[in-house]
């Protein structure tokens, strides 16, 4: 059996550590860039809240599916009445056609009268 003597011993426990702390610097300064630090962790988590608050006002489905059947009643609505001023303005249109032929009429009755 080979006794090894404690500076050999003492050598390659001093390799193992040194070695492992090489390799553990080198791993952390390779993944500095790859995390965020804490500061911007912070604004990261303080965004996120900010969307979730805003989602949690938005509309839900139903609230959209009522609004979308409110606004095609009102599209009816708006429809049926411009039927109507339709129908008016032709009524108005003959309307005034009348007037202005009684009023030439009248005009000429009274030119002929002079």
């Amino acid at each position: 059996m080979a006794v090894m003597n404690f500076g050999t011993i003492g050598g390659i426990v001093t390799s193992v550590v040194f070695g492992g702390g090489a390799a553990l610097a080198l791993v952390r300064l390779n993944m500095r860039g790859a995390f965020t630090s804490l500061s911007a962790h912070h604004q990261l988590a303080d965004r996120v809240d900010a969307v979730e608050q805003r989602m949690a006002q938005m509309p839900s489905h139903t609230d959209l599916a009522v609004l979308s059947g409110r606004l095609a009643a009102v599209e009816r609505a708006v429809g049926v009445v411009d039927a109507k001023l339709s129908g008016v303005t032709d009524a108005v249109r003959r309307v005034e056609h009348t007037l202005d032929l009684l009023l030439k009429t009248q005009l000429d009755a009274e030119a002929r009268t002079r």
